[in-house]
């Protein structure tokens, strides 16, 4: 078994350990051999993620469109470099052809970040109905939220989110 130690959790800008130690092998369904090891997170570990969430949406929520668009285009950047990695992960994690991973499913994560990035550019966070009105939109961040996402198209739904 030749496994990638992912079993630490991202948190807060960390890697730490997580209270779990609940483990789930990740197997590759083109030779059913285990690929590597995750630990299943536990209600600590995601009480841990959403606090450190809220205590960064407080400075994240007030940030600029520069400060945000500085963090998209450096993240397009660091994805850029580990495209072809992040293409193996997921035909080994998946069982898809190299191809597909390659040209759709990493692909479009990309494609999300270049769209995200020209949206943000031109985004008007605040409008009115109309110039005699005094009724206007805004839009603003809310919180944090927590989702869960299918296996199937993992870095398009990781993006979109």
């Amino acid at each position: 078994m030749n496994t990638i130690n992912t079993k630490k959790f991202y948190i807060n800008g960390q890697w730490i350990s997580p209270n779990s130690g609940q483990l789930l092998d990740v197997i590759n369904p083109a030779d059913e051999e285990i690929i590597a090891q995750i630990t299943i997170g536990n209600e600590q570990d995601l009480n841990n993620a959403v606090k450190a969430a809220k205590v960064s949406f407080e400075s994240w929520s007030v940030s600029s469109v520069e400060d945000r668009l500085k963090l998209l285009n450096k993240l397009k950047e660091i994805y850029q470099k580990r495209f072809d990695e992040m293409t193996v992960a997921i035909t080994t994690e998946m069982g898809c052809p190299k191809d597909f991973s390659s040209d759709v499913q990493t692909q479009s994560g990309l494609d999300h970040l270049n769209d995200f990035i020209e949206q943000l550019k031109n985004f008007n966070f605040e409008n009115k109905f109309n110039e005699k009105s005094n009724n206007y939109i805004t839009h603003e961040p809310i919180g944090v939220c927590g989702l869960i996402t299918p296996w199937n198209w993992p870095i398009n739904q990781i993006a979109l989110k």
